[in-house]
């Protein structure tokens, strides 16, 4: 697939990023428990999970495969956890378009960081001018639109 398509998918996909806070934070309000909204958010991907592995027949890794991993590689899911708690939480105190922004300033903040250094897997990528203006104009954007 072209890489013009892999954009696009990903563009889309992070149009779900304000939807799904909204409707987490929808769920929190209605059943006024946080916990259980993240849950709920948590249950439903438990479920696609087992229901993938019984689809789509992935062979599961052997013990030495897993017992190999880094230690950090396991924190993807508390990554995940911590993102839907926090985003359910603030979103109806920010809005969407202050929640998203500030969202995103971390995401370029930890990627310049993780490129440069090569961190959790990533090829390094050194940091350049052009990245740090681009960090420091979502940050700039961060100001002009809680202003």
């Amino acid at each position: 697939m072209p890489k013009l398509v892999w954009i696009v998918i990903v563009v889309v996909s992070g149009m779900l990023v304000p939807v799904q806070a909204g409707l987490n934070a929808a769920l929190k309000k209605g059943t006024q428990n946080a916990l259980l909204a993240g849950g709920w958010n948590t249950l439903l991907a438990t479920l696609l999970f087992i229901t993938a592995l019984f689809v789509v027949r992935t062979p599961l890794p052997s013990l030495a495969m897993v017992t190999a991993l880094p230690w950090w590689a396991y924190l993807g899911g508390v990554c995940g956890a911590s993102y839907v708690l926090i985003s359910l939480l603030c979103a109806p105190k920010l809005g969407a378009i202050l929640l998203i922004v500030c969202l995103t300033a971390g995401q370029l903040i930890a990627s310049v960081l993780i490129d440069h250094f090569g961190w959790v897997g990533y090829n390094i990528r050194p940091l350049t001018l052009s990245r740090i203006c681009g960090v420091l104009c979502m940050i700039a954007g961060i100001y002009l639109v809680q202003r």
